[in-house]
């Protein structure tokens, strides 16, 4: 959807020249040269302005060949005896988190396999290989043609926002400033998502 955001804005604005760069890490916004970045994540960082853009929730989820095979866990603790995917960009410990009770609380689960992307993650999730934490968006599809299956929908605890960082400063450009009024108008409408019952 960012990628489309940008072909958006690049039509609206044909004298505007844009560089994309798409990667995992977390860049150095001044120290590398760029105009802004977009993050699941708002930084403690007062040197940044964090403008939110959607909100981006994960799921738990699995393919239903995978729940036949390996069996449905009936809580989150029992994910510490079945194959999980670890994506290590939102589990650098192996724990995911839940709530319980009404509280905060952290499960280790067992990783068949430790990735660092929620595009690898929901790859091998839909393949049957474990039980993942996916993002929404990358598995929303999947969701309503029954390839994979939500677990948990009551303990869900990663509920994400994407935000829109930039320097502080007086002079902010007039191109960064109507592509951040852009992003947030183009996630205005992104609307699917779920939401926890109780």
């Amino acid at each position: 959807m960012l990628v489309d955001a940008v072909a958006d804005f690049m039509s609206a604005y044909p004298e505007i020249t844009v560089e994309l760069v798409l990667n995992e890490r977390q860049v150095d916004i001044v120290g590398e040269g760029f105009d802004i970045a977009v993050r699941l994540a708002a930084l403690e960082d007062s040197a940044m302005i964090a403008r939110r853009i959607a909100a981006y929730p994960f799921v738990v989820c699995a393919s239903p060949d995978f729940l036949a095979r390996a069996g449905t866990p009936a809580t989150p603790q029992e994910l510490s005896r079945t194959d999980c995917i670890v994506n290590a960009a939102i589990s650098p410990t192996g724990q995911w988190q839940f709530v319980l009770n009404g509280e905060p609380a952290s499960v280790t689960v067992r990783a068949r396999a430790t990735v660092n992307t929620a595009r690898a993650t929901a790859t091998l999730v839909r393949r049957g290989l474990g039980i993942g934490v996916c993002l929404y968006s990358t598995v929303r599809e999947d969701l309503a043609a029954g390839r994979v299956v939500r677990l948990f929908k009551e303990n869900e605890a990663y509920d994400r926002s994407v935000y829109a960082l930039y320097p502080h400063g007086r002079h902010l450009s007039a191109k960064v400033r109507l592509f951040v009024d852009h992003l947030v108008e183009t996630f205005r409408g992104f609307r699917d998502l779920p939401v926890r019952s109780g």
